[in-house]
């Protein structure tokens, strides 16, 4: 049995009001509500703030360690990354005797 089961039994048995049984009940529901555990709250809160430091960042173009320039982004090492497509390999005389030089 529970506990506000037993408390219910024994309030009847004492024959005590309608009114105040509910109140009571209301009350030990009340006791009863697990507490706030404020590690779990501190986590959850310094999550939200993380996102939002994220997301503020995204939308004002992002801060000094994610900032990428046109240059960068414009070579086609980063392009054919950026569209999944192979990089276009130099296969000029001079590289490919410099690679034969290497392999030998």
């Amino acid at each position: 049995m529970s506990v506000i089961a037993a408390a219910l039994k024994h309030m009847l048995a004492d024959g005590m009001d309608s009114d105040a049984i509910v109140a009571a009940v209301a009350e030990m529901e009340r006791e009863m509500t697990p507490g706030v555990d404020r590690a779990a709250e501190k986590r959850r809160e310094w999550g939200r703030e993380g996102m939002r430091k994220q997301w503020n960042c995204a939308l004002s173009g992002g801060g000094g360690w994610n900032r990428v320039d046109a240059e960068t982004l414009s070579s086609p090492e980063i392009a054919a990354t950026l569209t999944n497509q192979a990089p276009e390999i130099d296969r000029s005389p001079e590289v490919m005797a410099h690679v034969r030089a290497r392999l030998n």
